[in-house]
């Protein structure tokens, strides 16, 4: 099965039960709450690995990886999750292309956070998966990749 994106247009959606803020658990500063008991939600864009690079610093990310976040201000993972998945909607299918890996902070303008490419373990998992083995998506753009021509020092 192979289905058509733009990984850099894509929107991607982090799910989570875990805090709304940076420090805290609550959207309020200086306000802690208990934990969700509702699954959270974020949908944020896919940031090109080469301008992750550039903004979280050359060499923290690999072709491993995948970064996401809105680059102005305000939407991520934060604290807690790590392991989480990120997922994509392919027409009707739902397809965890990421799993929640590790940021600067929460929500800060210009550090999108980083998740592992889970296309990049598809081996290793199909290896130690007995029964019941998932299915995998081929993912192919049919656009150029604006994120090719980015670069910054040390890049």
């Amino acid at each position: 099965m192979t289905i058509k994106i733009t990984l850099h247009a894509q929107l991607a959606l982090s799910l989570s039960l875990s805090v709304l803020q940076e420090h805290s658990s609550s959207c309020i500063p200086s306000v802690a709450l208990p934990f969700p008991q509702t699954l959270q939600e974020v949908e944020v864009p896919v940031v090109g690995n080469r301008q992750c690079n550039c903004l979280n610093g050359v060499g923290t990310v690999t072709d491993n990886m995948i970064c996401a976040g809105v680059l102005a201000e305000g939407k991520d993972s934060c604290q807690g999750d790590s392991g989480g998945p990120m997922v994509s909607k392919q027409s009707s299918v739902w397809v965890q292309s990421g799993i929640v890996s590790f940021g600067f902070g929460c929500a800060r303008p210009n550090l999108p956070g980083v998740y592992s490419r889970v296309s990049r373990y598809q081996s290793w998992i199909k290896s130690r998966i007995r029964s019941n083995s998932p299915g995998f998506v081929q993912f192919i753009s049919s656009r150029l990749d604006s994120d090719s021509n980015y670069t910054c020092p040390g890049l």
